[in-house]
């Protein structure tokens, strides 16, 4: 049973990643450091941190999904998210922030499932494109997609 279990959730994890792309509210505290909140695939409800370089970025992001044990499609308990990322903008200069608009980004992320026996790791690799929209030199929204490729 678990097994089908398993498999089920690698097939939901690739079918949600191609539908939902990423969407995160950021506020940036200071030039170069970026602090954001969202909600996505893989990195679930998060609150992650970046670092500018030129134009690259590098961020950390920590995620929590809560399950249900009865339900047929999140029947974990819940799902915790860790996530390293890699950032590299491109595109036209934009009129707010320092950073092009468009940006690829690689990544390295960890699932842990709570199935209240066992808790259960998933670590995959998304590669996505994506793009900031800004309202201001301190706020705006990410959105982005892509592929992920469970190891």
């Amino acid at each position: 049973m678990k097994t089908r279990i398993e498999t089920f959730i690698r097939i939901l994890i690739v079918v949600a990643y191609f539908i939902s792309p990423d969407s995160k509210i950021f506020c940036q505290d200071t030039k170069k450091a970026e602090l954001s909140l969202g909600i996505g695939f893989p990195e679930a409800l998060n609150i992650g941190f970046k670092y500018q370089i030129k134009q690259s970025q590098v961020g950390v992001s920590f995620g929590y999904w809560p399950g249900d044990p009865d339900s047929f499609l999140f029947d974990f308990n819940y799902a915790v998210s860790l996530c390293g990322d890699y950032y590299y903008h491109f595109g036209n200069k934009p009129k707010y922030p320092d950073l092009n608009p468009w940006y690829a980004r690689v990544g390295l992320n960890c699932w842990l499932l709570d199935w209240g026996s066992d808790i259960e790791p998933y670590l995959n690799i998304p590669l996505r494109i994506g793009r900031n929209f800004n309202f201001s030199p301190k706020s705006g929204f990410s959105l982005d997609g892509g592929v992920l490729f469970v190891v």
